[in-house]
């Protein structure tokens, strides 16, 4: 019957089929040689032409392929977010904005983004102590300074009033040997005188 006749063409019999068949999941580009990235929002899911990943990337990463770590100082979902007040200005975990070294004075949390007052509190007070403390330190050490110089200043004047003293002695000391020669002539004089005039009353009378 001719409606049941059918050409036949290299064994297959009036048919055409479509030899295309899409890549498998999770690769894509020419005979789906490439893989699609891990850190795509869905890991390995991809578009199986461009490998684009769907749904964007997971936090962290960036680019057509999620194939890129966020900018230094940035972190998360499509890197929108950026890191708080790491200690030394370190840059924070790129994923979830952890700052791993620890945070500046100021701030906690494993982000270092909340103000820690308390903290900046205690700091206040202990800067007041260590400046508490130096002042008394260098109270102490001018007290023992004016204090040595006191009595350094002290003894020097001692030491000169002992001299004038010693020199003052000894003036008088000198002074006084002329006087003495001269009450011991004045005194020989006398006895002199004394003898003459015995010795002329004795001749007197045996005249």
């Amino acid at each position: 019957m001719a409606g049941d006749f059918n050409f036949s063409f290299g064994g297959n019999f009036g048919k055409v089929s479509d030899q295309r068949a899409k890549c498998p999941s999770g690769t894509y580009d020419i005979n789906c040689k490439e893989t699609c990235s891990v850190n795509c929002n869905i890991p390995q899911s991809c578009d199986r032409t461009t490998g684009e990943c769907i749904g964007g990337c997971q936090p962290g990463w960036k680019g057509f392929h999620c194939d890129q770590k966020c900018n230094q100082g940035t972190y998360g979902k499509d890197c929108q977010h950026r890191c708080g007040s790491c200690i030394n200005q370190t840059h924070c975990f790129y994923v979830n904005g952890t700052c791993l070294k620890g945070c500046d004075t100021g701030y906690l949390g494993d982000k270092c983004v909340d103000e820690n007052l308390k903290m900046e509190s205690l700091c206040g007070k202990s800067n007041t102590i260590q400046i508490l403390a130096i002042s008394i330190a260098i109270s102490i050490f001018v007290l023992l300074l004016g204090t040595i110089l006191n009595i350094t200043i002290w003894k020097r004047n001692q030491l000169k009033t002992r001299g004038r003293q010693s020199r003052h002695t000894t003036g008088n000391s000198d002074s006084a040997k002329p006087n003495l020669a001269e009450s011991t002539y004045t005194e020989l004089g006398a006895v002199n005188n004394h003898n003459a005039y015995d010795d002329l009353h004795h001749y007197s009378k045996a005249s």
